[in-house]
């Protein structure tokens, strides 16, 4: 079916719900039992019933995730139309609108809240259902009331709380790959006026990995974390509510979800740096003429690889802490949200993807000694906090209001460095000249970047809601923000190649050769200091301001149907790539003008289809790419003048009977850019891969591409997700099986639409089976995730980072079959 008749089908939808399903409800017998659940939502940061918020809304309950086994922010976007999310990058977008890069000084596109309080990172809404009562995923631009960073759309967390009475649960799990966790809580009063809730999760823990690397028969893939949580809730009078949550968490991974599976380059190096080789040629490679004959595996098996630096990931010093508090003064509502957190994150990956210790590289002067193993340390730490403040009306009137006020600060430090640990010349460089020293560099790194960012957001906000009469009803909202940022970078490059050309040595030094400081060669900048070698320094400073909201009109004409037309602006503050000293280190503001038509549709009390169309018009996409700048690959960062996102989507909910019941989500997404010329792709400098679109001569030996027509990255044209469970009641309790099917069209993870950026299409079956025995004390579920084993694709990338991957394909994948048992006791 061709994209404009996708979309016809979606209007045509929308206005059989609206018309032909008002008689389907009528004609239902009033005594029809319910089998719908209502859930309520604070979308509009009120709550509603999920069928009475005007937006288009995915939300799930902890009850639904443990029957349905939505365990991860992958399941979410398993069954959420538009949604799509990377674990191996944890980046998310929504209908095409995202984050691309995660350079410092650069921010996502669709919003996380923990409780009302922003964080720029997804694992909150990945917490298992023992701490969360719902996720809410709010599709499409949210600027009025979530503004910061919400252009794709936002995604709600909300906690459970303190119960009245004392309660506790205990859950265990236990699954293959030696996966397992254990975690419990218990809540109750303190006093009349205060309750608490303490939760604790032991893991995941995972002592087999997905992956196996057969230099040494290791597993990689393996987690070890633990994560507290602890609430209290005060209610000093009838109308003060005051609640506290901390928590806490610590990581300690060697996890792995990506492979190189392209055959090792043999034709020269890769690693960014000058026009001659930072490191050796071939130092990396596999290369017969340097005795090395081992193939890449993972060419032959994706879950086979080869290395002697294993991949690990630390969270430490990581605390949060999140306050609310509610003042009823009769005619509104005062809320107060706050929050602080801070974190410090490493990640170490091998850069070579091989397992060679060392190797005689022959120069006419003697053989020099190449230690390739070559380490990755990428770190994270970041502190942020923020306040905000909203009026919320409480009267019974046509009209209701909300005015807030936002502030939000930021301080993040992230070094990158890639550095040889065991190549002793690196620690001591000259500088290019070879007349002097250059600055002492004892971690032997090749490569050193920094970005040091402190940022800055205000906001103030007001929407209204007014009822015209018992059918139609208007909704406006608008939004101003100010962000302002301002960031420090360092950059270094140290050169190590024997192979060079250098005065005096025309074949090389052999055992003599020195590194070489080429930072100011490569940048034109002069390091600060006596010897004008080492890391350059460059600030950069910037601040936006921005102008959201939205305007809609809403239809109800029964209270089984609503309907909603809405026209919403949507922004993303401008952002930097620091780190790397790009040439264009500064990108300007993202805007989206979002039209949209949906509808929500109760049929008689057994059948609820909820469906959208929706146009974007979509300016300034900010893109990450690789770029030669004097000589060296470094990453750009761009506009892209302008993209289009067109989709429809449908949620259907069916229960035929009171035991049956099925779930189906489905998007067609069109998301392609516009309007955007002329850039290199410097994985594929000739533009001869399949799916390139040259134009004009080649500049500078490369050939530019054209992007008009290509798909924005994270968007796949078809989704669909369907669930099927049935229950059966016993005396002792009730079962419950539940079959899940998932399929993803092909998907691209680069502006070029090329195949070493295309992910295929793929499907998943999961199965779970369900016992709760009849006082709802125990439970006991077995289950299975992809059960056919099917190969899943969670990401493509570019390697362009060694001589051994040249600019081969990572691919992140999807978990293979595993199966096991949960295990949840209440008191």
């Amino acid at each position: 079916m061709t994209g404009k008749a996708t979309l016809l089908a979606g209007c045509a939808t929308l206005a059989f719900f609206a018309f032909e399903g008002r008689a389907f409800a009528q004609s239902a017998a009033p005594d029809e039992p319910v089998r719908l659940d209502e859930v309520v939502v604070t979308a509009e940061k009120r709550e509603d019933s999920l069928q009475d918020a005007p937006v288009a809304i995915s939300a799930y309950t902890s009850k639904q995730r443990d029957v349905v086994g939505i365990r991860t922010i992958q399941d979410m976007a398993n069954f959420t139309p538009g949604l799509s999310y990377s674990t191996s990058l944890d980046r998310i977008s929504l209908r095409g609108v995202g984050r691309l890069t995660n350079a410092i000084g650069s921010d996502p596109g669709v919003a996380t809240y923990n409780d009302g309080f922003y964080t720029s990172s997804t694992v909150e809404a990945s917490k298992t259902p023992m701490f969360v009562d719902r996720v809410e995923v709010l599709r499409g631009p949210q600027g009025t009331l979530y503004g910061r960073n919400s252009i794709g759309g936002a995604i709600n967390v909300i906690s459970k709380r303190p119960t009245s009475t004392l309660q506790g649960e205990v859950r265990a799990t236990g699954e293959t790959y030696d996966y397992n966790i254990l975690e419990g809580w218990v809540s109750g009063p303190i006093t009349d006026a205060v309750g608490y809730r303490l939760s604790v999760q032991y893991g995941p823990h995972q002592g087999d990995g997905y992956f196996t690397n057969i230099a040494n028969g290791r597993d990689e893939g393996k987690l070890g974390r633990v994560f507290v949580e602890g609430q209290l809730e005060f209610d000093p009078s009838d109308t003060l509510n005051i609640w506290l949550k901390y928590s806490h968490a610590v990581w300690d991974d060697d996890f792995r979800s990506a492979n190189l599976t392209t055959p090792y380059a043999t034709g020269g190096n890769f690693i960014p740096g000058t026009a001659t080789s930072l490191v050796p040629p071939n130092g990396l490679v596999p290369n017969p003429a340097f005795g090395y004959t081992t193939s890449n595996p993972g060419v032959v098996d994706v879950r086979k690889y080869n290395t002697d630096t294993a991949a690990t990931q630390t969270l430490d010093d990581n605390h949060t802490f999140v306050l609310q508090a509610t003042l009823n003064m009769g005619w509104a509502d005062l809320k107060y949200v706050g929050g602080y957190q801070t974190y410090l994150y490493k990640n170490y990956s091998d850069l070579d993807y091989t397992a060679r210790k060392s190797f005689d590289y022959p120069t006419i002067y003697g053989s020099v000694t190449i230690f390739p193993t070559y380490i990755q340390e990428y770190i994270e730490d970041k502190t942020y906090y923020s306040n905000e403040l909203n009026l919320v009306s409480t009267g019974d009137g046509p009209l209701q209001w909300i005015a807030g006020l936002y502030q939000y600060h930021e301080d993040f430090y992230q070094p990158v460095t890639w550095y040889a640990p065991n190549q002793v010349q690196l620690r001591t460089p000259i500088n290019i000249s070879g007349a002097l020293p250059a600055d002492p560099n004892p971690r032997g790194a090749f490569y050193a970047g920094t970005g040091d960012l402190s940022a800055d957001s205000y906001a103030a906000f007001g929407q209204i809601d007014y009822q015209f009469n018992d059918v139609w009803s208007l909704t406006a909202g608008l939004r101003y923000s100010y962000d302002e940022k301002d960031g420090l970078e360092t950059y270094r490059l140290v050169n190590f190649d024997p192979s060079a050309i250098v005065p005096g040595c025309p074949g090389g030094c052999g055992p003599f050769t020195s590194a070489f400081d080429v930072t100011a060669s490569v940048t034109g900048a002069v390091a600060p200091g006596g010897l004008g070698t080492g890391a350059v320094v460059r600030r950069v400073k910037g601040d936006w301001s921005l102008l959201s909201g939205r305007i809609q009109l809403g239809w109800k004409p029964d209270d089984s149907t609503l309907g909603y037309l809405s026209y919403s602006r949507g922004g993303k503050s401008g952002g930097f790539n620091l780190g790397s000293w790009s040439p264009n280190p500064v990108v300007d503001p993202e805007k989206v003008d979002a039209f949209e038509a949906g509808i929500k549709k109760d049929f008689g009390r057994t059948l609820r289809l909820n469906a959208a169309v929706f146009y974007y018009d979509y300016r300034n996409p900010q893109v990450p790419l690789p770029t030669f700048n004097g000589g060296v690959v470094t990453t750009n960062f761009i506009n892209i003048d302008k993209a289009r996102s067109l989709g429809f989507e449908l949620e259907a909910n069916w229960a035929p009977t009171d035991d049956l019941q099925f779930l189906l989500s489905y998007a067609w997404l069109d998301a392609t850019i516009r309007d955007s010329c002329c850039f290199v792709d410097e994985s594929d400098p000739l533009a001869a891969d399949a799916g390139a679109n040259p134009i004009g001569p080649l500049v500078g030996g490369r050939q530019p591409q054209k992007l008009d027509g290509n798909r924005l990255p994270s968007s796949p044209r078809n989704k669909i997700a369907l669930n099927g469970r049935y229950s059966w009641h016993f005396a002792p309790g009730d079962l419950t099986a539940s079959v899940s099917y998932i399929w993803r069209d092909e998907t691209w993870y680069s502006v070029f639409t090329t195949d070493r950026f295309r992910a295929d299409s793929f499907d998943q079956v999961d199965a779970r089976l369900t016992f709760t025995d009849a006082d709802n004390r125990f439970t006991v579920i077995g289950f299975v995730r992809n059960a056919f084993d099917e190969q899943g694709y969670d990401g493509v990338a570019s390697a362009n980072g060694t001589g051994a991957t040249g600019f081969g394909r990572i691919v992140s994948f999807t978990p293979p079959r595993t199966y096991g048992v949960e295990l949840q006791y209440r008191f």
